[in-house]
């Protein structure tokens, strides 16, 4: 008897090949029926023998693509089979109106297709002379290709994207509908003939489009200059990184006097060459395509020592877009065949993104062009929109060889190929918008028991980025369609990010919450371990969150901070002991400022000789005369500890006295601590005497290493003497400071030695990047309690009306 079943797939199953995957599999059990795409689900209509269904079901849950993950399956079955034998179709989405599609999509759970590298089918194909797409920078299939900075909305059909502006010609639009063909309903399908292509643009001139575009692209960073090329999902500065005139021109545009740059190379083999591979080599060449941060190698330190300057590792990432393999096989004298692919060579790019400091990511050239041919002597354009622009990646590799890092990396800026990743949460939450920080901005919205994070939008500091950061939050609506219940942002009444959370709270008539920053970072790493651990939590929890800055509810600077959680009621339980900022928030910019304040607390005798020695006299004397704000920052104690050594007296770029320290310290033998860090009576923990300590100590590898040592100490007998008193079982650690690999590793193997279980963000970013998840998350759980008291209180007044 044959019977139907109606079949609901949730989780990231479109625009990754998942219905031709289950027209196949139906095809084989000799079912009929159809699928198709409904918003962000697949729905599979199965009619045949309910064996032969359940077998569908099954081997859909158990082999499914390579991109596609699925997080719910629903079925609903009937006897009322349809009429049989005609096969199984892959069908259009159902047509909408656009009002009543509108409120469909509201507060549904939306899984977005990430965007993945060249696979090996298709770049074969890129480089076969007798393939109809040889040399042709937009091949791709269904395992591969963009497909998030190409969406406007879902259900993910080809009129939903940038794509509907090109028109299949007979060759796509057959292969389109070959059944079991890699390209088999493929959206972004397209050819030389019917789709977008590249254009070589030198100000007020143009070259020549198709394969010889990247001929001169190849000319002209052989001559020492700066191309730009239009990638997936926005612009890309690239320069040889073996022309130091270039690097140095560079650093000069980008005002970027010492932040690393990233390296692209061709493959694997020519990326051991530049950095220690062997503990990464699965990041790198992953589909999300990062940038992986990796030791480097003698030869990258000899022949690359303006790349990274200060540091023992460099960002290397692998190219992975027709466009920039064809940019290398241009820059390798045009081989022949394939061989060449897998082969090393000595060709080092640096990549990094067209925009200026503090500006977004370039990605429209009508609008961008002006400031790109401020930054590059050449444009390399396409004609495809990009909807969603994005950053790369970032992800964190281990500096040695000692499980520093989480297996899968720690990631330092969740963008391209990521930030389509949806995060599950540990219950369902009342829907919600979060605007994170001002640095490493993201924003968040809930949805049920789902979280999207954005992909990183950088910082507010522009008129430009704020429109950035409005796009982004118009862009999430339109995707996930979230009308939400509350607003969340930063207690901090001066960031960008606040004022906008405030003016969309009095637009939408909704709630709005002010979270604290070092609350929000803590909530979002009890978000992913609620969902990983669901025991958790209603167990107690303490949250170490060590950053830069945030405003504490004293209207005071923090950023050494020791919380409980009780099932999300915060407790704020100590702090470190705080530091003067000379100058405010210059002292940030200028580490020996910081260092200059402690030495004149601790040893006023020590701060002449420091002043001394750095030439500092003037600065300071004029400095002292004014009050100074203070702060309990971790962030700050890093950077006077590296002015100290003068290891870094001036920084040009955020957290770089902190790298910096760290790297000194790496490589240097472990000291057994002295106890030089402290807790007071207050439950601070004191620095200080470990201060006056290191400014006795000439060399800049012992006050590096020593200061690693004595803060972990002191760390964790603060975190295990609270964690005992208030009877906690576990403890999270987040905020940009643990971003240190010595510090992170030494901390949690000293807790978990004693018993204690640590928690470390993996799905975020431990930085400002994460605490747009915290806000929403945190939020949402107080509403939800206000909701539950406001209840409660409604039932007790009709009780008391009752009773009179």
């Amino acid at each position: 008897m044959k019977v139907s079943a109606h079949i609901q797939v949730k989780g990231c199953v479109q625009g990754v090949g998942f219905r031709p995957f289950v027209r196949r599999l139906a095809a084989s059990l000799s079912l009929d029926g159809s699928v198709w795409n409904q918003h962000s689900d697949v729905i599979i209509l199965a009619v045949g023998e309910k064996r032969f269904i359940k077998t569908l079901i099954k081997l859909i849950q158990s082999d499914n693509p390579p991109n596609a993950s699925i997080s719910n399956i629903t079925v609903n079955w009937s006897h009322d089979a349809p009429q049989t034998g005609n096969g199984f179709h892959i069908v259009p989405s159902p047509k909408e109106d656009s009002e009543s599609a509108g409120k469909k999509l509201q507060n549904l759970v939306s899984h977005l297709p990430g965007d993945t590298a060249l696979c090996r089918e298709c770049l074969k194909e890129l480089f076969d002379p007798d393939n109809r797409r040889y040399h042709y920078p937009f091949v791709g299939c269904l395992n591969c290709g963009p497909r998030e900075s190409l969406i406007y909305r879902l259900p993910f059909e080809r009129h939903n994207t940038s794509m509907a502006e090109f028109t299949q010609c007979s060759h796509c639009t057959e292969e389109y509908a070959e059944a079991g063909g890699r390209r088999e309903h493929l959206q972004s399908n397209c050819c030389p003939r019917c789709g977008p292509h590249y254009t070589a643009k030198i100000q007020h001139d143009s070259g020549r489009n198709g394969d010889s575009s990247f001929n001169l692209a190849a000319n002209y960073l052989r001559g020492g200059q700066v191309v730009a090329l239009k990638g997936y999902s926005g612009y890309h500065l690239f320069a040889n990184a073996h022309e130091d005139a270039v690097i140095e021109k560079l650093r000069t545009i980008k005002q970027r006097p010492d932040k690393p740059f990233a390296l692209m190379v061709l493959n694997r083999e020519s990326a051991v060459k530049w950095g220690d591979t062997s503990l990464s080599d699965s990041l790198l060449s992953s589909a999300s395509a990062p940038i992986v941060t990796l030791p480097k190698s003698l030869d990258s330190e000899e022949r690359f020592p303006l790349i990274a300057p200060g540091l023992k590792q460099i960002g290397l990432m692998l190219a992975y877009s027709p466009a920039h393999y064809l940019l290398f096989h241009s820059l390798l004298g045009n081989p022949q065949g394939s061989d060449w692919l897998e082969r090393p060579n000595d060709i080092a790019l640096i990549c990094t993104s067209a925009n200026t400091k503090g500006a977004p990511l370039n990605y429209q050239f009508e609008q961008a062009s002006p400031a790109l041919f401020d930054l590059a002597d050449l444009v390399l354009d396409h004609n495809r929109k990009i909807v969603s622009p994005a950053d790369d990646s970032v992800i964190q590799g281990p500096l040695l060889p000692c499980g520093l890092s989480p297996k899968e990396g720690l990631k330092i800026r969740r963008s391209r190929g990521l930030s389509s990743e949806t995060m599950n949460l540990y219950e369902s939450l009342p829907s919600s918008l979060a605007l994170g920080a001002y640095l490493k901005g993201t924003i968040t919205t809930i949805s049920g028991a789902q979280a999207f994070v954005s992909h990183h939008l950088g910082e507010a500091s522009s008129k430009e980025a704020r429109n950035y950061i409005q796009a982004a939050i118009a862009h999430q609506h339109a995707v996930h369609g979230i009308t939400p219940e509350l607003i969340a942002c930063d207690s901090h009444p001066d960031f960008y990010t606040t004022q906008l959370a405030e003016a969309i709270s009095k637009i939408e008539s909704v709630p709005l919450y002010r979270i604290q920053h070092h609350e929000a970072h803590f909530a979002a790493a009890l978000a992913e371990m609620h969902s990983q651990q669901p025991e958790t939590f209603v167990h107690r929890s303490l949250g170490l969150v060590l950053d830069g800055f945030g405003l504490g509810p004293d209207t005071q600077l923090w950023g050494g901070e020791l919380f409980l959680s009780d099932q999300m009621t915060m407790t704020h339980l100590g702090q470190l002991e705080r530091a003067s900022l000379p100058g405010g928030d210059q002292a940030a910019k200028e580490p020996w400022r910081v260092a200059a304040g402690l030495l004149e607390r601790v040893d006023p005798s020590l701060l002449d000789r420091f002043l001394s020695e750095h030439s500092k006299r003037e600065q300071w004397a004029h400095l002292r005369r004014v009050e100074h704000p203070v702060t309990s920052s971790m962030g700050r104690w890093f950077d006077a500890v590296a002015a100290l050594g003068g290891i870094c007296l001036e920084s040009s770029y955020e957290g770089q006295a902190a790298m910096m320290l760290e790297h000194q310290a790496l490589g240097n033998s472990p000291l057994t601590p002295e106890g030089l860090v402290y807790i007071t009576e207050k439950n601070q923990l004191a620095l200080s005497r470990l201060f006056h300590s290191l400014a006795k100590t000439t060399s800049p590898d012992e006050i590096s290493r020593r200061f690693h040592d004595e803060l972990i100490e002191g760390l964790a007998k603060w975190v295990l003497r609270n964690a005992k008193e208030h009877r906690a079982s576990s403890v999270c650690l987040s905020g940009g400071c643990f971003q240190n690999q010595i510090l992170r590793a030494g901390l949690t193997n000293r807790l978990e030695l004693n018993g204690l279980q640590c928690f470390i963000p993996s799905a975020v970013p431990l930085n400002d990047g994460g605490v747009s998840l915290g806000q929403a998350y945190l939020a949402a759980h107080r509403h939800k309690q206000n909701a539950r008291y406001n209840a409660r209180s409604h039932q007790c007044k009709e009780h008391s009306q009752s009773c009179a």
